[in-house]
């Protein structure tokens, strides 16, 4: 990993150490072995010399192509935390994306295969650019990279691991609309959730699509195991009806049995508009936007957007907590329930500019309510 003389500070040093965390994860392999997984790829969008590994490694920023298929192995072939590579390659993208000197066909360096030495990989870099400056290419003792000893390096891996567990809670919540196993996903995200002091531990509420139903979603551990409820619920908090979904149930049944509750409690709205799975998508989405919030203490709104009980999209959008609501566009001002009296709320929000203040004081109101009751 290169200093901080080498590679300052900012968003190319972070996609290094990025790729560095990944090199680490998958036992720092050789370069010429990495590049021989890459060549052994059908599928991947370019090659990469041994050479152009090393130079990747050593702060060298590559066109996509190459650096994909240089992360696709890597993830490919991690000993620790096994996120699809797929996964990986999108986080890597985002990161490659946010540099201010993106490489492009016309200025980056491009690692090519040399004709007559394609099965060692020698490689050549190749400016498209006559008046580019060729960057240096490590030698070949550089083939092998030690365990990071400078304490630069070992800073960097640190942040990065820090990077990674972070994806890997929002990994959690963002599996509720990709794992088969739909019943466990929403029971370890509302779990980690609850444990995270993200939702409220009575469960969290999600708006049934342009009704004024709600869905509660609840997860339980009992002796008999880990149970999952969603109830259906009106505005002020009264249960309208509880559907466990027992660990046997397909998936398709369960929210069969959902949409039998609207129906039940007249709120239909008919055909192909009775979908309670886009009320778990809003979960997951708000699930990951809160930890996300909540992601660095200095930001302040860890004290704030704690204990959600449900996320209302009214005007600029609402976080109701077990104390305070607070408008979404600005996690760091509240309004504690106990407060509610003192003023006049819904003017003086109104005079704030933020939409849809007098709805979200109604909720407020009864938010507060059926938790004290």
């Amino acid at each position: 990993m290169p200093d901080e003389e080498q590679l300052p500070s900012g968003p190319r040093r972070e996609l290094i150490a990025a790729v560095h965390s990944l090199y680490s994860d998958a036992g720092k392999p050789s370069v010429r072995s990495i590049s021989e997984w890459i060549r052994d790829q059908d599928d991947l969008p370019s090659t990469l010399s041994h050479q152009g590994v090393a130079a990747v490694l050593k702060g060298q920023v590559a066109r996509w192509d190459n650096l994909e298929a240089l992360v696709y192995v890597l993830a490919d072939h991690r000993r620790v935390r096994q996120s699809d590579p797929r996964d990986v390659v999108e986080w890597i993208h985002a990161l490659w994306a946010n540099l201010d000197d993106t490489p492009t066909p016309d200025t980056a360096p491009v690692f090519t295969e040399s004709p007559s030495q394609g099965a060692a990989q020698t490689a050549t870099p190749v400016h498209a650019a006559d008046t580019a400056e060729r960057a240096p290419l490590p030698s070949s003792e550089d083939d092998d990279f030690p365990v990071a000893t400078a304490l630069e390096e070992i800073r960097a891996e640190l942040i990065a691991a820090q990077h990674w567990e972070h994806k890997d809670k929002l990994d959690v919540y963002r599996r509720i609309l990709t794992s088969r196993s739909s019943r466990e996903a929403l029971i370890d995200a509302l779990h980690q959730a609850t444990e995270d002091e993200c939702i409220s531990k009575h469960g969290v509420r999600v708006r049934v699509w342009e009704t004024d139903l709600y869905y509660r979603f609840v997860a339980l551990v009992l002796p008999s195991g880990r149970q999952l409820v969603v109830q259906l619920e009106t505005t002020d908090g009264q249960v309208i009806s509880d559907c466990h979904w027992e660990p046997a149930e397909a998936p398709g049944h369960f929210y069969g049995r959902l949409v039998a509750a609207v129906r039940a409690a007249g709120r239909d709205l008919g055909v192909g508009l009775n979908d309670p799975t886009e009320s778990v998508q809003r979960l997951s989405e708000m699930l990951v936007e809160i930890a996300r919030l909540r992601a660095q203490k200095l930001r302040g709104y860890r004290y704030t957007i704690w204990r959600v009980v449900q996320k209302e999209d009214v005007g600029d959008g609402w976080y109701l907590t077990e104390t305070a609501l607070i408008p979404a566009d600005d996690p760091s001002y509240e309004i504690l329930y106990t407060r509610l009296d003192e003023i006049d709320w819904e003017q003086h929000l109104y005079n704030k500019g933020w939409h849809g203040a007098e709805r979200a004081i109604r909720l407020a109101r009864l938010v507060q309510a059926s938790l004290t009751s």
